[in-house]
């Protein structure tokens, strides 16, 4: 008897992979490529639809062909700020156009003037300036720039629903991925912004539905449920958020540490904005208050300068195991940082103490923006959840709430079969959480 699965497509900017889930949220399979770019017409690096609709085709018929499994439910989650605009015959009239690519001079602060300036719109679409990183500033540039693009455009759906879409046919807006940095939505209205409206960008966009809306498609021999997308980073937060009802700090680690507060009902201030905070929105339609830091990227830039400096190997400081004396001995660094008197004598593994303690203080920071003294614990997921030296000395800085390390790998794709749970699962949700680990503070003041 075949065994009953979701097959989940969780496409990130690197790596493309591909799984199959059995009922009690446990992986049965996994396929990994990486990203193919190419260029668009500035020559940016934009990633390669062609390619990336290959890869999903191949997946889906090569887990078809293995008879054991039967697909009954299908989902896509994806990184976020990337927007598909495609013709009356459904194909892209432009190239998937990379965030990261560099905004045109002066084109944002246009449209800010235009429509109360620059603090009230960032305090009402509740996100930072990020130039194309707020993806209706890529259409808004299009509508500006090449009006007649703009003309040919008969939908703009971001990366999670267009890729939803090949397979079930249906175009569809939704909120996880309108909420996330996009400068679209007015989180006071709780509606597309006017400036959405006014030129012209909510006629692109497809009608919003919730995002546990399945459509019926024919993979195989079977009839399966395929979902409407989700963005990735609010499907990663969904097993936590089933995980238990006590509220809950979720920071994401890796290049960004990514901090969210799925409990936080007040609205952004501008100095939260300011400081680089957001919001996303939940697979359940709620605000998401988000803050995020660089330490993935400095700490790999630390520990290349320490390695230089005391000629060890990387893996000497990656490796390095907790030492009670030492961090005890370090504590005090966290509140009020290391004086330089006496930094020319510190030997290797006291160095990449004073590194670690000055990291960790950036990140208590960060996580403090968004924070609330009524959430008692903190979850770590991600490359940092393995290094005890962050974990103790986060928890130092925390004493008096609980930090504890997360593992659940895959947890973004795991979210989005989770997301149509009840189209596809006979079990109880959620069948398989995170498994934690505690780290007491070795200090309490």
């Amino acid at each position: 008897m075949s065994q009953k699965v979701a097959a989940i497509f969780d496409i990130g900017k690197t790596n493309h992979k591909f799984f199959l889930v059995d009922q009690s949220y446990h992986i049965l399979h996994e396929h990994t490529e990486h990203g193919v770019e190419i260029t668009d017409e500035d020559g940016f690096p934009s990633e390669d639809l062609g390619a990336l609709q290959d890869f999903m085709r191949r997946s889906l018929q090569e887990a078809i062909a293995v008879k054991d499994f039967e697909i009954r439910a299908v989902n896509v989650s994806t990184y976020g700020a990337s927007m598909v605009h495609v013709d009356d015959n459904g194909r892209p009239v432009t190239p998937l156009y990379n965030y990261l690519k560099p905004y045109p001079l002066g084109l944002d602060e246009d449209l800010y003037a235009q429509y109360g300036g620059k603090d009230a719109f960032l305090v009402e679409t509740a996100s930072p300036a990020l130039g194309s990183l707020n993806s209706a500033l890529q259409l808004y540039r299009i509508c500006k720039t090449s009006p007649e693009v703009f003309k040919r455009i008969r939908h703009s759906f971001h990366l999670p629903q267009y890729l939803a879409s090949l397979l079930h046919g249906n175009p569809v807006s939704e909120m996880t991925s309108i909420g996330c940095h996009t400068a679209l939505w007015d989180f006071n209205s709780w509606d597309y912004h006017t400036w959405v409206k006014n030129e012209g960008l909510v006629a692109k966009f497809p009608g919003i539905i919730p995002t546990d809306t399945v459509y019926p498609i024919t993979v195989g021999e079977h009839t399966a449920s395929c979902g409407i997308g989700v963005h990735d980073s609010s499907s990663s937060l969904l097993p936590y958020l089933h995980a238990g009802k006590e509220p809950f700090l979720l920071l994401s680690t890796g290049t960004w540490s990514i901090c969210l507060n799925p409990f936080q009902t007040e609205p952004l201030t501008l100095d939260q904005l300011g400081q680089d905070c957001l919001n996303y929105i939940s697979v359940q339609g709620k605000p998401v208050r988000a803050s995020r830091l660089f330490a993935g990227k400095m700490y790999a830039d630390g520990v290349k300068k320490l390695s230089a400096k005391y000629q060890k190997s990387d893996d000497y400081f990656n490796t390095l195991k907790a030492d009670r004396e030492k961090l005890v001995k370090t504590s005090d660094w966290l509140r009020e940082g290391m004086p330089e008197a006496g930094e020319r004598d510190m030997d290797a593994d006291t160095a990449y103490y004073h590194f670690m303690s000055e990291l960790v203080r950036l990140q208590v920071r960060s996580i403090n923006l968004i924070g609330s003294p009524s959430i008692q614990q903190i979850f770590v997921e991600g490359g940092f959840c393995g290094n005890e030296i962050f974990m103790y000395m986060l928890a130092n800085a925390f004493h008096h709430k609980r930090i504890y390390a997360a593992t659940l790998p895959q947890a973004s794709a795991l979210g989005a079969a989770m997301v149509i749970h009840s189209a596809w699962n006979d079990h109880a949700v959620p069948s398989r959480g995170p498994d934690f680990r505690l780290f007491p503070p070795v200090v309490n003041s």
